[in-house]
């Protein structure tokens, strides 16, 4: 006769795929609350610990999947570093709580831009030890994904997850390399070339220092046009020793998309900036007059850029 409901096949197709499903909501609740047990910076006590263990151990899930959810994290964020790090931008304040594991730039109140490389810049006034300085932003990033990882032993074995967590340094010079490139305007010319540009474009910013500040150098360079860049008012700083052989090495890569140097941004002596001082500037206008004039025509010099440099939401996220 004809199968009921409850023993028709397709129906426990079906169900099966109803509760692995939920399973899998579940344990993405689990991890969540894991994070936000993180994010308070608080300790799992130790029967919480036996509690997830057990619930996941019964789901049939095992220390793969959480590695997986690691290492997937651990490449996000090393995308998002190298990404303010590309960009001189300093979070300010890199807590645990203030990080998240879809790799997003998150609660970033006292943020600054850098206005020349200085990797001991701070952007908090209270960080008075330099602990989330720009240039020691990737290390406490990594230590925030070392506590992520702790939370997780209470569901996995611990191998996994540090190797998961290796990962991060190589994800990360790869990932910095690529950003620099596309600051830059150029095509890769390969991984290790990539890598030797970013470099030398970094030691090249230090050797500038204020006359050059940071966003002046990757808009004279983007393209690779190297005759632009000597023909603007920063030429002089360009022929300094590492500023040879940054271009040596700019010379291996091809622009990429060139017609972009025609955009009406690219015919300007100055690039747009953020520095605090135009904040404050901006700021002192609303609460003084409030007049937010300036505040527009910030908001559309900034779309102007954004229309210049032409970079893709694919490009951005790696």
């Amino acid at each position: 006769g004809k199968a009921s409901a409850g023993t028709d096949p397709a129906f426990i197709a079906s169900k099966r795929s109803e509760r692995d499903a939920l399973a899998g909501a579940f344990l993405s609740a689990l991890l969540l609350g894991l994070t936000l047990l993180l994010s308070s910076e608080a300790k799992i006590a130790k029967t919480d610990a036996v509690l997830l263990a057990t619930v996941i151990g019964a789901l049939g899930l095992g220390s793969a999947r959480e590695r997986r959810l690691l290492a997937a994290v651990v490449d996000r964020a090393a995308t998002l570093t190298a990404a303010w790090m590309a960009a001189g931008f300093v979070h300010g304040v890199l807590n645990t709580d203030n990080m998240n594991i879809t790799g997003e730039s998150f609660d970033y109140g006292p943020y600054r831009f850098l206005p020349k490389n200085d990797p001991n810049f701070v952007a908090a006034y209270f960080d008075h030890s330099g602990l989330y300085s720009f240039g020691r932003q990737p290390e406490a990033v990594l230590w925030n994904l070392a506590q992520f990882a702790g939370a997780l032993t209470a569901v996995s074995e611990t191998e996994p997850l540090e190797a998961a967590l290796a990962g991060f340094g190589p994800a990360y010079r790869a990932a910095l390399a690529a950003a620099m490139v596309r600051r830059l305007g150029v095509r890769s010319a390969g991984p290790e070339a990539d890598v030797d540009l970013a470099n030398a474009a970094f030691r090249a910013l230090g050797e500038g220092g204020e006359l050059l500040r940071w966003e002046p150098f990757f808009f004279d360079w983007f393209g690779g046009d190297e005759a632009r860049a000597l023909a603007g008012p920063r030429a002089e700083l360009y022929a300094g020793e590492h500023f040879l052989r940054f271009r040596t090495l700019l010379e291996a890569h091809a622009p990429d998309r060139p017609e972009r140097l025609s955009h009406e941004y690219f015919q300007r002596i100055e690039p747009e900036e953020l520095l605090y001082d135009q904040i404050e500037s901006l700021w002192g206008a609303v609460a003084d007059r409030d007049d937010w004039s300036p505040f527009s025509a910030k908001l559309a010099a900034i779309e102007s850029a954004r229309e210049g440099w032409g970079f893709q939401m694919t490009e951005m996220a790696g």
